[in-house]
């Protein structure tokens, strides 16, 4: 079986986060939201605030909104208020609304 609990995914899924092309960091930070542990949380949080891509930055927050925890909206909110990428924004507004119990819009 291959799911968030299947230690062989989890593996795979934080090696890729670390991954040198952005299109994989940024698919792999994303799926980091549905393992919704604590050491995927947190390096959510990294990519969020400290990665140079936006699109991993926009994942990230995507990601934020599959976890479920609604601690994580000031750190969205601080996304929104100070990131330059619009993607980032609009990514962490969803994430965000995900989080309080609206359906997210879908992405383009």
């Amino acid at each position: 079986r291959c799911g968030p609990k299947d230690a062989q995914v989890t593996k795979a899924v934080f090696e890729h986060s670390e991954h040198g092309k952005d299109t994989i960091r940024a698919g792999a930070v994303e799926a980091l939201g549905y393992l919704k542990s604590d050491e995927a949380v947190k390096r959510l949080e990294v990519a969020l605030v400290k990665d140079k891509n936006a699109r991993v930055r926009s994942a990230a927050a995507w990601g934020m909104g599959h976890t479920g925890r609604t601690e994580l909206i000031p750190l969205l909110r601080k996304a929104i208020a100070d990131d330059k990428s619009h993607h980032v924004r609009t990514a962490a507004l969803e994430a965000i609304r995900e989080l309080q119990g609206e359906k997210p819009a879908v992405r383009r």
